[in-house]
């Protein structure tokens, strides 16, 4: 709201993302900025100087106007990812990202003692995935059933062991109602169909969950589809490099050079419909194990993006 009524109803003259700049250097991880307006309207074509230089380069206001996000990318980058999002669906319209498990107490949960394993499922994090893959890197003690509805009795070592922590598990913060040891988000992360892909990462990471007893945790992102068809080729867009572009544009900063992959990040992607279950991309995703796809899988995209070679390479450098 505060970005749509500056945007709208004021003149900016500079904006500078300072998260580099050594004279904005905090003890704690923040990301700074600077920020000069004035409260008058802007005038026609005026322009917003993206840094504190005078060598700054700078942009029209207007392409601020309407959107959820500031993009400080190159104006024509910003011209190609407007065109796409109007000219195709949006992924949120057929996917529904969602974090992955919360346990609200990763200490009583995650790796627990040996003599618990057989009550244990293995889980992904998001430093577990990998472009087409994950592997397994924690076990989480899973106090449910299959679908992750909460036993009604625990095994006696289970209660033993999860005693230790009940103060902590009564006073979470999803802990409303329902047996204090239950897990919380298990329906999408135990579907029979899951793509994951990691939050916090240097571009965006998409990989299958085909092992029904494996699940991720909240680290991770992950969307439940109907079909293994339409996982693999979901897969596959996600790793594309006009895709990971994309996603890159409006995904939120992090340290040490990441993004933030979030839910309304990936949800506002562009997914033409002939994506999902598209049998080419779904072959990329089982050619990836054994062979380099990549510059094949972003031809494949820049033809489902009807985008020109000319505006791929502008969009990817």
């Amino acid at each position: 709201t505060c970005r749509s009524v500056l945007a709208a109803r004021s003149t900016i003259h500079r904006v500078a993302d300072l998260g580099r700049d050594p004279r904005a250097g905090f003890e704690a991880t923040t990301y700074p900025l600077a920020l000069v307006v004035s409260r008058r309207l802007p005038p026609p074509g005026h322009a917003v100087t993206l840094g504190l230089g005078d060598d700054a380069p700078v942009q029209p206001q207007s392409l601020w106007r309407d959107v959820p996000a500031w993009m400080t990318a190159p104006a024509e980058v910003q011209r190609i990812a407007a065109r796409l999002g109007r000219e195709h669906p949006r992924l949120i319209e057929q996917v529904s990202p969602q974090l992955g498990i919360k346990t609200g107490a990763n200490l009583a949960f995650l790796d627990p003692p040996e003599e618990l394993r057989d009550w244990c499922r293995p889980a992904v994090r998001g430093r577990d995935v990998r472009p087409f893959r994950a592997s397994a890197g924690a076990l989480l003690l899973w106090p449910a059933d299959d679908r992750g509805v909460p036993w009604v009795r625990l095994p006696v070592p289970v209660a033993r062991h999860l005693a230790e922590h009940i103060a902590r598990l009564q006073r979470r913060a999803d802990q409303h109602g329902g047996p204090w040891w239950q897990l919380f988000r298990t329906r999408a992360s135990t579907a029979a169909h899951r793509v994951v892909w990691r939050d916090l990462a240097r571009e965006l990471q998409a990989s299958l969950l085909p092992d029904p007893r494996v699940v991720p945790l909240n680290s991770c992102y992950v969307a439940a589809v109907s079909s293994a068809a339409i996982a693999e080729s979901l897969v596959a867009w996600l790793n594309s490099g006009p895709i990971r572009a994309l996603a890159r544009l409006s995904a939120e900063p992090a340290a040490g050079g990441c993004s933030r992959f979030a839910g309304r990040a990936i949800g506002n992607l562009p997914l033409p419909a002939a994506v999902l279950g598209h049998p080419v991309l779904a072959a990329f995703t089982h050619a990836a194990a054994d062979h380099d796809v990549q510059s094949a899988l972003d031809d494949c995209a820049t033809e489902l993006l009807e985008l020109s070679d000319g505006e791929r390479d502008v969009l990817i450098g």
